[in-house]
């Protein structure tokens, strides 16, 4: 079997986490940091087209959470047309 810090990663791709441990096969040190490496750059593109979104426009995401409509400072009427 792999060692558990070469294999620590592959626990968030559980498929092929599950085949290596149930066939009993090794993974290659350069497959397993090639792999890193994408996940890595994979997660560094994505937080370019994904990125953090502000407490003030949090909203957006479900604008029918309480907690949002009251931090919003909008008019009664602004709200319903919400709803």
């Amino acid at each position: 079997m792999c060692s558990e810090s070469r294999t620590r990663f592959l626990r968030c791709i559980p498929v092929l986490h599950d085949f290596l441990e149930t066939n009993e096969v090794k993974i290659e040190k350069s497959i397993a940091t090639t792999i890193q490496d994408h996940l890595k750059s994979l997660d560094s593109n994505l937080r370019n087209y994904f990125p953090k979104i502000d407490e003030e426009i949090q909203w957006i995401r479900n604008p029918f959470e309480e907690d949002y409509l009251k931090k919003l400072k909008i008019s009664a009427t602004e709200e319903d047309s919400l709803i």
